[in-house]
Order: structure tokens, then sequence, then C-alpha cells
């Protein structure tokens, strides 16, 4: 059986994070501007067995063992092997987080969506919008997923910015508006508590937590 544990990361992973956050919206934005990275530590959640080397090699798949066969899926003249990753591991995280307070949320900022896309029209999923720009949800009182729905979400492509954070109390999103002002996302990203953003080609995370 496949053991799963967080490794801590060095420089490569920050800049890694820095990298990225730089070509985000308004929540890497306000990390960017008011988040000092350097005061937390940085870990990547991987099988045991792999290396440090590895672990820095965030473009690279192939970290994750492959599926049994029992698990592929076969064409005409084709084999499908899905790519295995950690998603389910990491919600449970999120889950105790969300569990430990009324005022904590799951954010995850979806860099390839718009309020207009097709998807949204069609979905029942309780998306929040600032302008044009889309972003995940979940607390205590409702979200547009579970907490394996924020996860999956997070593992996309370009990686999406998630955050583990405290809302203020009169926040609008625990008030389930779908409309969130922008001042109200810039103060909740001061206060993130953990970030984490897709790595290894869609199979785990580079996640940061708040020293």
């Amino acid at each position: 059986m496949m053991t799963l544990k967080e490794k801590k990361l060095g420089e490569p992973a920050y800049e890694y994070l820095r990298n990225w956050l730089k070509k985000g919206h308004v929540i890497a934005k306000a990390i960017v501007d008011s988040v000092d990275l350097s005061g937390g530590q940085v870990t990547a959640l991987l099988p045991e067995g792999v290396t440090l080397k590895e672990a820095y090699e965030f473009a690279k798949g192939g970290k994750m063992p492959e599926p049994p066969r029992s698990a592929w899926r076969y064409g005409p003249n084709s084999v499908i092997k899905p790519v295995a990753n950690t998603a389910k591991e990491f919600a449970k995280g999120i889950d105790t987080f969300i569990g430990s307070s009324r005022w904590h949320v799951c954010i995850v900022e979806d860099l390839m969506s718009s309020r207009t896309d097709g998807w949204i029209k069609k979905t029942n999923s309780k998306v929040l919008f600032c302008g044009d720009q889309v972003f995940h949800w979940l607390s205590q009182f409702g979200g547009s997923g579970t907490a394996y729905d924020m996860a999956r979400e997070a593992l996309g492509h370009p990686p999406h910015v998630g955050i583990l954070a405290r809302t203020p109390e009169n926040s609008v999103i625990l008030q389930a508006s779908r409309e969130v002002p922008e001042s109200e996302l810039r103060e909740i990203a001061k206060n993130v508590m953990c970030l984490f953003m897709s790595a290894y080609d869609g199979e785990s995370y580079v996640i940061w937590r708040k020293g």
C-alpha cells in the first residue's frame, strides 16, 4: 500500500509558489502584496519513496504509482491509464480545517474560468464571482462542493490558487452571496493559514503553511 507523507521543501518551492502567484488574480495578488511566505513552511504531499531531488521537479509527473490494471480503460485501439493523485488525502485536511471553526473557509481561485463560461450556466455549483473572476468555496455554511471537490479544483493547470483562511465575521461569503467584493477577498487572503497549488503534472500539491 502506498504511504503518503508531507516532504519538507526549501527555497525552490518558495520560488515555485511566488512565480505562479504573480500570474494569479485578486487572491494571488493580495498574497504577493501582504504575506511573507518566508515566515511559513513549504511541503509537498508525495509517496514516501520520492527523493528531495524528485520533489523539486515540480513540472514533472510520475511521482505517483501506476494504477492497477483493473482501473485501466480499453478502447478499440487504445488503453487509458488513470493518473493517480493525492486529492482524497489532501481533502481530509480541508475537512478538518473547515470543521474547526465556523469562520474558516477554503477558496480556490479558478485561473481558467470566467463567469460567462457555459459550464457555469449549466451547473448547480454555487461558485463565487468577483467581477469576471470565478472562485470555488467551502465553509460550514455551504459552498460550491465538498472538500474533495476543492482539492480536485486546485489540481487544474495553470495551477489554481487554493487557500485555507479565516473570514471576517460579517463576511458576505458566509452569507452565501454569489458576488464578493475584491476588498473582502483581499482581506481574507491576508489571513491565509494555508496555501496550496498544483504541481507534478496534476498529481499533487506544493503546500505552504503559516509559521
